[in-house]
């Protein structure tokens, strides 16, 4: 079994790997367009798309890329590899915008709390949003289970923190806000850890 490799190439090696050694201005500049491109697309997330038989390896010639990348013109060995590298970079941007929407709800607290409901609604929009494959492992299952988790936190204890009254204790008010966070993080997060699951080739 093999994985998917992206290489970026210049004068025939690897920028990314510890083969090219030049380091002048002029490969710096070249290297911020890889860095652009493995940004954009997640592409450092591909060699955990596993293969039948060798690795499969897409090469770039670095000089020659664009704002973009047309991925529809690789000549892939399978449909399954494919799909997944089509569904990854879907997903990539989606996962950022999880975890810029942890940052968020990380900030919260008892004096901002009544924003952690919006907050979960937001993560269930997103998450409603994520595009289904066959090839992700228990894709609609780990959605159906972050909806579950996540509606129940909102019901509970989110609803427990705005439920506190301004005449209570700080105390008492910021343990319901870090209660109510902590348990908004882990429901995301674990949504988020399980969105590249690779599902097991038959």
């Amino acid at each position: 079994m093999g994985h998917v490799k992206v290489r970026f190439l210049l004068d025939g090696k690897d920028i990314v790997g510890d083969s090219y050694s030049d380091k002048s201005y002029e490969v710096r500049a070249i290297y911020d367009k890889y860095s652009t491109a493995n940004s954009r697309y997640g592409i450092y997330r591909f060699k955990d798309i596993t293969t039948e038989g060798d690795d499969f390896v897409i090469d770039f010639n670095v000089e020659e890329i664009g704002d973009s990348i047309d991925w529809d013109k690789i000549d892939y060995p399978d449909e399954r590899v494919r799909e997944l590298i089509k569904i990854f970079i879907a997903l990539h941007p989606i996962d950022g915008q999880l975890q810029r929407l942890l940052e968020e709800i990380n900030r919260v607290n008892s004096e901002t709390r009544y924003s952690l409901h919006g907050l979960g609604e937001k993560a269930l929009d997103i998450i409603e949003k994520t595009p289904d494959s066959q090839y992700i492992m228990h894709n609609d299952m780990h959605k159906s289970e972050a909806r579950e988790a996540i509606n129940h936190t909102l019901d509970k204890e989110v609803w427990n923190l705005t439920s506190v009254k301004e005449r209570d204790s700080k105390s008492s008010k910021a343990m319901a806000a870090a209660s109510a966070v902590r348990h908004l993080i882990s429901d995301i997060s674990n949504f988020k850890r399980g969105m590249f699951w690779v599902a097991k080739i038959n």
